[in-house]
């Protein structure tokens, strides 16, 4: 789970409509920024899908339709002291830095490398053997993957080794901030819901 509080900066006093209101009861306002921003990172969220690279399309697989389900896990709490957003897909944490994905409880990891693979987790296919293979084995039809490779042996000798996934001690996941809205359109969407709250 990915939770985090947004800090809203007053820049020239943007806010200074508002002080009155917030005088009387904080959390009032927190409560109208937070669903301002909810819904925000949401439609932000939920439009990535379109956008991002397309690994399932590159392996010819259905989508998982990630970024639309973490978009349904947003949710914003106001409080007395301020805004916070929590989201259940830690995928979203790599808007705010790089981290290694390391196998949590065998060796390697399982990386789908064919249509049939993506979604899922190599536990859940039975018969799979591990084997390396290298480029010119795969040229000569012995495999469809060169590496370290986890699939399906050939049913009979001499045929083709179908590797559903590729092993590796690690996966580098660079920063991407576009994952979120940018600090400035969440200062927007929160300023926007609170005046809203003035004007009625």
């Amino acid at each position: 789970m990915l939770s985090f509080q947004v800090a809203l900066p007053d820049p020239k006093g943007a806010l200074t409509g508002l002080r009155a209101l917030c005088a009387a009861d904080r959390t009032i306002v927190h409560q109208a920024m937070a669903a301002g921003l909810e819904a925000a990172t949401a439609a932000h969220v939920g439009s990535l899908g379109r956008g991002k690279s397309n690994t399932s399309g590159n392996l010819g697989a259905a989508p998982t339709n990630f970024y639309s389900k973490a978009a349904g896990s947003i949710q914003g709490n106001g409080t007395a002291n301020g805004v916070d957003l929590t989201m259940q897909r830690a995928g979203l944490s790599r808007a705010f830095r790089d981290y290694d994905l390391r196998p949590l409880r065998s060796r390697l990891l399982t990386i789908p490398v064919a249509a049939e693979a993506y979604g899922h987790r190599a536990r859940e296919f039975s018969g799979l053997k591990w084997r390396t293979f290298t480029d010119a084995q795969v040229a000569a039809g012995k495999s469809n993957k060169a590496g370290l490779v986890l699939g399906r042996p050939p049913a009979d000798p001499g045929g083709l080794f179908l590797a559903l996934f590729r092993g590796a001690k690690k996966a580098h996941i660079p920063q991407d901030r576009s994952l979120l809205p940018t600090d400035e359109a969440w200062f927007d969407s929160a300023i926007q819901a609170a005046t809203s709250l003035a004007d009625n």
